[in-house]
């Protein structure tokens, strides 16, 4: 089990914390809250160990054919999935794609060759188990990049834009050559964000019972919720508290 212990001294609201890995599927993010003879105690529900849901939809604006996308793991370099310009070909059309993911850093770029991006109601929307991760419609520019992480769920969204306009009518065929050569603004970052921590304990980790709230490896309380709250205790004392995640079987 992964446990997580907390020395508290409450008159001199002193918290250290420390993790131990001795658990499988832990409580995450362990605080502790110090007052006046009491403690109250915080912690996230557990998270996925194995492969996370993730999924991409876009949809076309009146220029299909300009978008392109993919998606990389950053950790290995390895591109998990793309389309090339002209895969779509018709306008106002959704497709959704579905990936269970790894855990790690991820990148998701979407392109527009014309660099004016997507009209309204183009665009799309990144979703991290079930949580909306970026939906963006009618984005302008002629990349825009979200990078991820599956466990700290901490993202990054970047845009880019040519220097110049193309000097052509739009729609004009151009070829790949003068396009991949057109000059382009270094990335900007536009915003950045961390999704909510707050989540069901995964089935994968076994049938959740409740929490176990020890101090000394003896049990002074049990909780199904994800706050608990200490009283009665001595100022100037220390106290090692420790969460331990109880599941059927365990």
């Amino acid at each position: 089990m992964v446990k997580r212990f907390v020395y508290l001294l409450p008159t001199f609201f002193l918290i250290c914390s420390e993790l131990y890995s001795q658990e499988y599927c832990p409580a995450e993010n362990l605080v502790a809250i110090p007052g006046d003879s009491q403690v109250i105690l915080e912690w996230n529900e557990p998270g996925n160990p194995f492969n996370v849901a993730f999924t991409i939809e876009i949809t076309t604006d009146t220029w299909p054919g300009e978008t392109s996308a993919s998606l990389i793991y950053l950790d290995t370099g390895e591109e998990i999935w793309s389309i090339a310009e002209g895969y779509f070909t018709a306008a106002d059309v959704t497709e959704t794609w579905e990936f269970e993911l790894e855990h790690g850093q991820y990148i998701f770029t979407i392109y527009d060759s014309w660099g004016d991006g997507q009209y309204d109601p183009g665009g799309y929307t990144l979703t991290l188990d079930g949580e909306v991760l970026e939906s963006s419609y009618g984005w302008e520019g002629t990349e825009e990049s979200i990078e991820f992480s599956t466990q700290t769920r901490n993202y990054y969204i970047y845009n880019t834009t040519f220097t110049d306009p193309l000097p052509y009518l739009k729609g004009t065929f151009i070829s790949q050559h003068f396009l991949d050569n057109w000059p382009t603004n270094d990335r900007i970052l536009t915003y950045q964000g961390q999704l909510n921590e707050s989540r069901d304990v995964p089935e994968e980790c076994g049938a959740f019972q409740y929490y176990s709230i020890q101090i000394d490896g003896q049990e002074i309380g049990q909780t199904e919720g994800t706050t608990f709250t200490h009283t009665s205790l001595v100022n100037g004392n220390s106290y090692c508290y420790t969460v331990v995640v109880e599941y059927e079987g365990t």
